[in-house]
């Protein structure tokens, strides 16, 4: 993509606009970043519509999945321009499971359909050509088929409880991947992110749907959200948003950072980009 391809309209905090490639790909943004406590900055970025819905069923007891009324390929791009900032791409068990079963959206973000320029932009950065893969799962209920795959490109490190069954955890570490404890029944935020620290592992770019994020944001581990809205709404009684589960102990605040309006009359559908940075109390 280049700087003919969408502009954006900028709301905040400047006016003016800008080419929609390259818009996250700034040489200085990872200087700037501030990292919590263990080391790490934290980051995570969802696609959803007015409604906010961020995964629907596209029939009644089909499996969640992004609408294809709100995926777009502007959206996937800077989805992969924040992959390309990142050290480590935290996913699922259940990511790689649908991997496995050919169900899930795209394979490990910059794998071997990256864009040239974003593969240029790392080497630039002096990083490794490709991010890790830090899987969260509790039971090792993991296919070895799509790991194995990755582990040909990059580091896999695969974050579990205590209680986590042996022999998966044997065939996994059999297959090069490097298995860690990191919570008792399962993973939490304030153990896993040392783990990655001490790995070199410090921007940590979390891609792995709403029960991760619940697991960040209740610990307070996460220092800025990537929200595209566009606009759109879907309805529909099987969907998921943000965040599940039961309403936090306290309101994460957040402040918005950027703005942006993605209205090109060549492009549909018009969608609403937004920066937000944790405020820390």
């Amino acid at each position: 993509m280049t700087s003919t391809g969408p502009r954006l309209q900028c709301l905040y905090p400047d006016a003016g606009t800008r080419a929609l490639a390259g818009l996250y790909l700034n040489a200085c943004w990872r200087e700037t970043a501030v990292p919590g406590a263990e080391g790490c900055f934290v980051y995570a970025n969802f696609v959803a519509s007015l409604d906010g819905r961020i995964a629907t069923a596209a029939e009644p007891g089909g499996r969640l999945g992004v609408p294809a009324a709100i995926a777009n390929p502007r959206d996937w791009r800077l989805y992969l321009e924040l992959a390309a900032q990142a050290d480590v791409l935290l996913v699922s068990g259940r990511y790689v499971r649908e991997l496995a079963a050919g169900t899930a959206q795209a394979g490990f973000a910059l794998g071997e359909d990256a864009p040239a320029d974003l593969l240029a932009f790392r080497t630039r950065l002096g990083l490794s050509p490709r991010p890790a893969i830090a899987v969260l799962s509790a039971s090792l209920d993991l296919p070895i088929e799509p790991l194995a795959a990755a582990r040909r490109e990059r580091p896999v490190l695969i974050l579990t409880g205590g209680g986590a069954d042996g022999a998966r955890r044997r065939a996994l570490e059999a297959n090069g991947c490097e298995v860690v404890v990191a919570g008792q029944s399962r993973v939490q935020a304030a153990q896993l992110l040392p783990e990655l620290a001490a790995r070199g592992l410090r921007f940590v770019y979390a891609i792995a749907g709403p029960e991760v994020l619940r697991t960040l944001v209740v610990a307070s581990r996460l220092d800025r959200l990537y929200l595209t809205t566009v606009f759109r709404l879907l309805g529909g009684d099987r969907f998921a948003t943000l965040l599940t589960g039961e309403r936090l102990p306290a309101p994460a605040a957040f402040r918005l950072r950027e703005a942006y309006l993605d209205q090109d009359g060549a492009a549909a559908p018009a969608q609403l980009i937004q920066v937000f940075e944790r405020v820390w109390r």
